[in-house]
């Protein structure tokens, strides 16, 4: 049912360390060590919420064949191309008592002009058969215009649903080409518009892109105020006070996550942004990306306030 573009796919391991300090030597296992990228977390949290989805992507050497492995262990659907150059990626989260993390992300191999033909030829041939895409997370070395370009042409075509939250040239290239629902966070805004995400200025971007089909437009900034637009009003998630929390790594994904399902359910938009936003404090409250459960979830959403402003 949902496709979801991967294509930087990393091993993801977190630590939590309370006392952490720059300058110190700590000697720990990873608490967490799963395959990640934005797109896997996405796919993480509609398999909890009981949706299928599909991941594509590119994996590379030993590394590669270890994140297909613990795709494997969380029965995750996968779609992937693995070469033998190269070695994939890994991302390193340390995660202190007060819930602030400091992130080391390794950018990964180039892809080989070979492998990113398969996966030309992947994309066109299956993503037809799905009813939702989803491109999140950090293109990978080697791709080009032309890889999004086909991907939102091959959905647009075939009347799929796209969503899309990643950063960079490719953000405007996608949204040009006429993704419909854009989902990213303050700095990303920024990097697209080179404004503040201030409501007056993600209206004005907003208006500036529609005319290629963006129907949606949704700008977080953590713990602050969401500000969301769907062409006929504006909506601001309010602040939420998080009990217990954890760690912030994911939660733009669980809420990428949160939209999705509430599409294929048919909700409307407000209770959408609700439920959206429950999905990421539950995220909050665990130290894992991606990982949020339906109990939390459900107790989450009456405490979630929005603002329409038509």
């Amino acid at each position: 049912m949902v496709a979801i573009i991967n294509l930087n796919i990393s091993v993801d391991k977190t630590y939590c360390i309370p006392d952490f300090k720059k300058g110190e030597t700590f000697r720990k296992d990873p608490d967490i060590c799963v395959a990640g990228g934005k797109g896997v977390n996405v796919a993480r949290v509609l398999k909890t919420l009981g949706i299928n989805s599909t991941i594509f992507g590119f994996c590379m050497g030993e590394m590669g064949r270890y994140i297909i492995k613990k795709l494997n262990e969380e029965k995750l659907l996968y779609k992937i191309i693995h070469q033998k150059e190269g070695q994939s990626r890994t991302c390193i989260t340390v995660a202190d008592k007060n819930g602030t993390t400091t992130d080391i992300n390794e950018e990964g191999p180039l892809i080989t002009k070979n492998s990113y033909r398969k996966f030309l030829n992947l994309i066109i041939n299956e993503i037809p058969k799905y009813r939702y895409l989803c491109i999140s997370g950090r293109t990978v070395r080697g791709a080009d215009d032309n890889l999004y370009r086909e991907l939102i042409k091959n959905a647009k075509k075939n009347g799929i649903k796209t969503y899309i939250d990643i950063t960079g040239k490719f953000l405007e290239i996608s949204i040009k080409e006429g993704v419909e629902t854009v989902k990213i966070n303050s700095k990303e805004f920024f990097e697209l518009s080179g404004k503040k995400n201030t409501i007056r200025n993600i209206r004005t971007v907003f208006e500036k892109y529609k005319k290629y089909g963006l129907k949606r437009l949704i700008v977080t900034d953590g713990s602050k105020k969401t500000i969301a637009i769907d062409g006929k009003s504006i909506f601001i998630i309010k602040e939420v006070y998080i009990k217990d929390f954890v760690s912030s790594v994911g939660a733009g994904d669980s809420f990428m996550a949160g939209l999705i399902y509430c599409d294929i359910k048919k909700m409307n938009f407000i209770d959408t942004l609700k439920f959206a936003t429950a999905c990421a404090i539950s995220d909050c409250r665990t130290l894992g990306a991606g990982m949020i459960t339906k109990k939390d979830t459900s107790s989450l959403i009456s405490h979630i306030k929005i603002s329409q402003i038509g």
